[in-house]
């Protein structure tokens, strides 16, 4: 399998030359998937020959505006993207004044949660996209939800599904079967339902071994102890804080991925992303926030019954668990980094033009300008 953070500089979206800053900051763990998501996209889009300027300058409240603001005109950019929200972020107003006043070069908000979000977020995001020339979703629900709030938006909307944040491997599942949970240990990821099902699955198939990897976000510290205690009490292991490299060898190794999101599947969980990057047999449940093109990479299971029969056939049936891989590995390459970093140049080529003749003949001549 390809590895999906290798992508070609070859083809016909690159934009050599362009001078795109970046906005998304730093918290500097390993919880914080918004900065692993931008570590993964900023040398991609450097290999199609754009040039990337990450700005940062460690503080995102309002007053620290100006000198964000002064930094990125240093830059003289031919665009601006903007990760939002992030931990870096946090509830600062800094970004969304930001958006609303800048006016350097054309900027491009990816939004990344919007429907799950609280109303203030909301309403922020309102503020922050108003003056937004393009505005990135990923999930064609977020689209559509967030022109009911913002109808006036609708033209401006780009859907840029993400990929995995972990690097894809080879599947060699391993004996004794494994089961897996992989996620950040936060309330309605599906975690209680999987140390739930552990039970009824192991009276099947008493040799599988339940795994529960992920990371523990400090806001969330006693909801982790209770999801260890709990763990522990139905002889789950749960292992903690592992780099993506370790991460990825671990999935590969997994028999099965049972990931029992509350709302369904969607190409919004990296969990399930990160499973399909490593060719894991996925069990996950179709719900709500499971669009209709997402199906095909599925098997349907709608309730605990369906969710527990099916992961004990994957671990019994060895055909079953081959075409459910196979659906795994379509599912990657359906959403891989290659095609989000495609949809992104397709953005920055609107640029060119957005930020009038001035931008686009400064664009041309700085193609022998590397200062």
């Amino acid at each position: 399998m390809t590895e999906p953070h290798q992508v070609s500089g070859i083809g016909a979206a690159n934009l050599a030359g362009f001078r795109l800053v970046t906005l998304c900051g730093s918290v500097g763990s390993k919880y914080d998937a918004m900065r692993d998501y931008q570590d993964i996209l900023e040398p991609l889009l450097s290999a199609r020959g754009m040039d990337v300027r990450p700005v940062d300058l460690g503080d995102w409240s309002l007053v620290t505006m100006p000198r964000v603001l002064a930094a990125i005109a240093g830059h003289r950019p031919d665009g601006i993207l903007m990760q939002y929200p992030t931990f870096a972020f946090g509830h600062s107003l800094g970004p969304v004044g930001l958006g609303m006043v800048q006016r350097i070069a054309p900027i491009m908000v990816m939004l990344h949660e919007f429907v799950a979000a609280h109303v203030l977020r909301k309403a922020a995001v309102g503020a922050l996209l108003l003056r937004a020339d393009r505005i990135g979703v990923t999930a064609k629900r977020e689209r559509e939800y967030l022109c009911r709030w913002y109808p006036w938006l609708k033209s401006r909307i780009n859907t840029i599904p993400i990929a995995s944040n972990i690097p894809g491997r080879a599947w060699t599942p391993v004996r004794p079967p494994r089961v897996v949970y992989f996620g950040q240990l936060r309330p309605e990821k599906g975690i209680e339902e999987f140390i739930a099902y552990k039970h009824r699955i192991a009276t099947k198939v008493p040799e599988a071994v339940f795994q529960i990897i992920g990371a523990v976000v400090p806001s969330q510290a006693e909801y982790a102890k209770s999801v260890h205690a709990a763990a522990a009490a139905q002889g789950i292991d749960v292992i903690l804080d592992l780099e993506r490299d370790e991460v990825a060898a671990a999935l590969a190794m997994a028999t099965v991925a049972l990931l029992p999101f509350p709302g369904g599947a969607s190409p919004r969980r990296g969990s399930l992303l990160a499973a399909s990057a490593c060719g894991v047999p996925i069990v996950t449940k179709i719900g709500d926030d499971t669009p209709p093109e997402l199906l095909p990479y599925l098997e349907t299971a709608c309730s605990d019954d369906e969710l527990i029969s099916l992961t004990v056939r994957y671990l019994q049936d060895e055909e079953a668990r081959v075409r459910s891989h196979r659906r795994s590995t379509q599912l990657d390459r359906w959403i891989g980094w290659e095609e989000t970093v495609d949809l992104y140049i397709r953005v920055f080529r609107e640029f060119l033009t957005m930020g009038g003749a001035k931008t686009s003949s400064e664009f041309v001549l700085r193609r022998g300008d590397k200062s």
